[in-house]
């Protein structure tokens, strides 16, 4: 006689493993004449091998919820905070937006005396000389007086700074005598210029009559120049000059820097 098992691979609950068990042992009463058997082994094995495959789903299951579980623990307490900018201040103390080297033109070297860069054009004299191409100032160096200074924008008188030899050759051309101390200052032209200022632009103060102060100059916001700490040739009188050097970028003063004038 043959043999058949019939095995069945989906998955059953025990109320329908149960129930499958009395069928097959009906069909095996029912059929015990025939060539053909269901063997009650057969039934009994597909019963215990339906139940443990059974144990392993639900043991996989509560796996699978306990790992969840878990996860949503950790989601809960380790959850690091959301890192929020903190705003850049737009201030004049920015030390990012203050930094002068962001721009083409500026003081390399602001605690030295005597500013002794040319630009193309300047045609001997320092910075960008001073004889603009144009009724305006250009960006560049510049170097003359302030007339009048506002809360954004001064009143700058152009003027020429020679030094060496050059400075001898022009005094005398100007009818002037000998130099005594190695730079002159041509202020032969009329040009006035209205420029306007940064709302971030630094000034380097003289701080050299200051006995507090280690270097010559002190670098402050346009907005608190003259300090009390400053005046040594700018506002220190009445009637007192204030000659300067002015760095224009974009079209405005980005920077300034007190000449000093023995």
């Amino acid at each position: 006689m043959k043999a058949i098992c019939i095995k069945i691979k989906n998955s059953l609950d025990a109320k329908s493993a149960t129930a499958l068990v009395l069928v097959s042992l009906m069909l095996i009463s029912a059929c015990k004449s025939s060539d053909t058997k269901i063997t009650a082994e057969s039934v009994s094995s597909l019963a215990e091998e339906t139940q443990i495959e059974q144990g392993h789903e639900k043991e996989l299951q509560t796996s699978e919820e306990t790992q969840a579980e878990q996860d949503d623990n950790k989601e809960t307490y380790n959850t690091e905070p959301e890192y929020e900018a903190s705003p850049v201040s737009v201030s004049g103390t920015d030390s990012t937006n203050n930094d002068p080297s962001q721009y083409v033109y500026y003081f390399y070297d602001p605690q030295s005396l005597w500013f002794e860069n040319s630009y193309e054009g300047s045609q001997g004299g320092k910075g960008s000389g001073c004889t603009p191409q144009s009724n305006e100032l250009t960006d560049g160096v510049w170097f003359g007086l302030i007339q009048v200074k506002n809360t954004d924008s001064i009143i700058f008188d152009l003027a020429c700074f020679y030094i060496d030899e050059l400075a001898q050759e022009k005094a005398l051309e100007e009818g002037y005598g000998e130099l005594m101390n190695g730079f002159y200052i041509s202020n032969q032209s009329p040009n006035v210029f209205n420029l306007e200022v940064d709302q971030q632009a630094l000034v380097h103060e003289l701080r050299l009559h200051n006995e507090n102060y280690s270097q010559p100059t002190e670098m402050i916001n346009y907005a608190e120049w003259p300090s009390d700490n400053g005046k040594y040739l700018c506002w220190a009188m009445a009637e007192a000059p204030c000659y300067v050097w002015v760095a224009i970028n974009n079209g405005r003063v980005t920077e300034i820097l007190e000449q000093y004038l023995p």
